[in-house]
């Protein structure tokens, strides 16, 4: 059967083009035509541990049709994945600082090199964002449980609820291993100044989908958690966040509506999971923002201003300004604000570690921080953008700890 789609979709490779990784598909493609299943599994597990969850959450439609990605996902489950490679255990230990995909992905290779490795997790399960954010109808959680459950019989130790900086800090763990890797990504809200959001039944993205995901509020009062009930939801935002949030408060049987200060066409959510949000009935008010949360006890409406977008800057950018005389009051009675993230402050408190623009954490080119023996890497350094970039940066950092140990 996979012979069978390679060669049909080798005639329909066009779709491809444009992808970053087009290359190794198309060889892996080519190889399964010729019936060298070995060769297309090392093509597909090459620098990526994870490719199934790779293919599942990156930017396809950007690429080739939903046909050819279904295809795709067949093939890739006809591939075994090769035995790994058995080195010698080098007697030395390694902590990294969060468990989503950065993490896992360079947790993956320093235990494949022999290197005992302990993940920290502040949350109680890991996967970070996978784990977290991401809902179950866009990424199967059983994926996620299953790549982790490979980690641990690698050899992988997950120590879950410590909060590094709190539970325990930097310090601490130098003097546990030989070296350490921050990957903790940006795992805080980033509050913004809006009057009204103390109001109950306001939620940043994180504690919303947090709750859902992981705390099954949205099954309460089976479970302890609960997530207030509305009729008519606002989500505030342009990102895979303020989508997943809308789908998931529309699942529960909500009228939503997605607010962002933009046009949908500059909307940095993935193409895909817009319309699939349109397809649910999520409505998409453009060029809006929110000024006000209003409410007495709990949220009644929200003040929003209509906004237009300047002139192109010297990057291309037109930056959206308030039209004047345009506010209007929005009846809600629960609002979601998916305006961004940063990093967790508490992982850097009390560290000499030297920081730059957006308080992310320097590094050379090796990827060392300021602090001999540390390493970072994916959001803490620069944001990651999509799944590939940051497995990619995952390997990577990896490689740069196992030549620094040597």
């Amino acid at each position: 059967m996979s012979q069978e789609l390679a060669r049909t979709l080798i005639k329909d490779f066009r779709y491809l083009e444009e992808c970053p990784h087009s290359g190794n598909l198309q060889d892996i493609l080519k190889l399964l035509a010729e019936n060298k299943v070995k060769q297309a599994s090392e093509v597909l597990w090459k620098d990526n541990p994870f490719p199934h969850i790779a293919l599942k959450l990156c930017a396809w439609e950007k690429y080739f049709s939903a046909s050819t990605q279904e295809d795709m996902e067949k093939i890739f489950e006809s591939l075994p994945a090769p035995a790994p490679e058995k080195h010698k255990k080098t007697g030395k230990k390694i902590g990294i600082v969060g468990s989503g995909v950065c993490g896992m992905a360079a947790s993956h290779y320093l235990s494949e090199k022999g290197y005992d490795v302990t993940v920290y997790e502040a949350l109680p399960k890991p996967g970070g964002f996978l784990q977290y954010a991401v809902p179950n109808f866009v990424f199967p959680k059983d994926m996620l449980h299953a790549e982790i459950e490979k980690l641990e019989k690698m050899g992988v130790t997950f120590e879950t609820n410590k909060i590094v900086g709190q539970c325990t800090d930097l310090q601490d763990l130098q003097e546990k291993y030989d070296s350490l890797l921050l990957a903790a990504g940006e795992s805080h809200p980033n509050f913004i100044k809006l009057e009204g959001q103390h109001l109950p039944n306001v939620y940043y993205a994180h504690e919303y989908l947090c709750r859902i995901n992981m705390l099954q509020a949205d099954k309460y009062p089976k479970f302890k958690t609960p997530i207030l009930s509305a009729k008519n939801v606002v989500v505030v935002g342009g990102g895979d966040m303020a989508v997943y949030c809308a789908r998931m408060a529309k699942s529960m049987g909500s009228e939503v509506t997605l607010a962002y200060r933009r046009s949908v066409h500059e909307m940095n959510a993935r193409q895909h999971e817009i319309q699939n949000a349109k397809n649910e009935g999520v409505k998409f008010l453009e060029m809006t923002q929110p000024v006000k949360i209003e409410g007495n006890g709990t949220v009644n409406c929200v003040k929003m201003v209509q906004m237009m977008l300047e002139a192109e800057d010297e990057l291309g950018r037109r930056a959206p300004i308030p039209l004047e005389d345009t506010e209007y009051s929005m009846p809600i009675d629960q609002v979601i604000l998916a305006v961004g993230q940063v990093q967790n402050p508490v992982l850097l408190r009390n560290t000499s570690l030297r920081t730059g623009f957006g308080n992310k954490v320097m590094v050379d080119d090796m990827n060392r921080t300021s602090c001999p023996g540390i390493f970072a890497a994916g959001d803490l350094v620069r944001p990651s953008n999509d799944i590939r970039t940051a497995i990619a940066s995952g390997t990577k950092v990896a490689e740069h700890m196992s030549q620094f140990l040597k």
